[in-house]
């Protein structure tokens, strides 16, 4: 038996990538013809971190750097919108009943890359 098992949330617990992606849509809601590929982008770029990806989605649509109060700023919306989707995605199917399994076998952990004040 191992000593322990920890389980990734988003994409193995629950259902989190699409709702990330709509986020990051809502985000540039100032680029409404980019929704796709805004979308598309986040999808594409699975292991990169959010603060990266609204910088390179920024540099991408506006041809520049963003400045340290826009990104801040397009950060801030990004955590505002997610939160709640978050806590309401859809359970990943057979995630329960994994983790009633083995809750009773080993501690289980769950790991995110969701900052804390998330």
């Amino acid at each position: 038996m191992p000593e322990a098992i920890f389980f990734d949330v988003d994409g193995v617990l629950i259902e989190s990538l699409s709702v990330k992606g709509e986020a990051f849509a809502l985000v540039f809601k100032d680029f409404p013809d980019d929704r796709g590929s805004i979308i598309d982008y986040h999808l594409a770029h699975g292991g990169v971190n959010r603060v990266e990806k609204i910088r390179q989605i920024f540099v991408e649509l506006t041809g520049r750097q963003p400045t340290d109060s826009e990104l801040d700023e397009r950060m801030h919306a990004f955590s505002e919108s997610v939160v709640e989707q978050v806590i309401a995605a859809p359970e990943i199917a057979g995630a329960g009943m994994a983790l009633e399994f083995w809750s009773a076998r080993a501690p289980l952990h769950a790991v995110s890359a969701t900052p804390l004040d998330e």
